[in-house]
């Protein structure tokens, strides 16, 4: 990236301060700290190329949303709670229907992070559709199916976006494992959101 830009390390870094705050404190998690790390995935999404610009518009929109949401909703059991009352919390578009997609997407990224960091292969596609298979296969009908297949053939390869990210491979697997680690607390976070209020996540 032009500027000397670290998008990986800004991914990994605001994820791990989310997770250290949920960790160390007994408040609930904030909407607009939550959205704000999630705000910073989109700087990779614009990296992988056009092929996945379905993707990106989606989380997007989805950010947005719940952004939006967080004018008048300080946390993300607040924002549950809220579309509780509403009756609306399955119901397409709502909220909590968009917080559910975007724990989704961040887990998607930890899946294909974990995939990486477990091999030297060069490739990324191999990964991606793996990771894709794992959490969102299940979840999307056919058409998008084939879709995503036909757009991982035009993914970059591992080098290249050690080079679009400006990470050496050692640099690269720190962020990689920051994200890994923290995502995962901040998804459990979630998780247990829903669960707790009787909703599941498999919806």
């Amino acid at each position: 990236m032009e500027g000397g830009e670290r998008p990986l390390r800004k991914l990994a870094e605001a994820f791990h301060d989310l997770a250290a705050r949920v960790s160390s404190n007994r408040e609930a998690m904030e909407l607009a700290r939550f959205t704000y790390a999630c705000s910073t995935v989109l700087d990779l999404f614009k990296l992988i190329g056009i092929e996945y610009k379905f993707g990106e518009d989606e989380y997007r929109a989805k950010i947005k949303d719940i952004e939006a949401a967080s004018q008048t909703i300080s946390t993300v059991p607040d924002l549950i709670d809220a579309d509780i009352r509403n009756n609306c919390v399955t119901r397409s578009g709502s909220h909590s229907r968009n917080l559910l997609r975007v724990k989704r997407a961040l887990e998607l990224i930890r899946v294909i992070f974990e995939l990486l960091l477990a091999s030297k292969d060069d490739t990324f596609m191999i990964p991606a559709a793996a990771a894709y298979a794992m959490v969102f296969a299940a979840h999307h009908e056919q058409p998008i199916k084939n879709a995503v297949s036909e757009a991982m053939y035009d993914l970059p390869t591992r080098s290249q976006l050690l080079q679009m990210v400006n990470e050496e491979e050692e640099s690269a697997n720190v962020q990689l494992k920051k994200y890994v680690d923290a995502s995962a607390i901040v998804t459990r976070y979630i998780d247990e959101q829903f669960t707790g209020k009787g909703l599941g996540t498999n919806w």
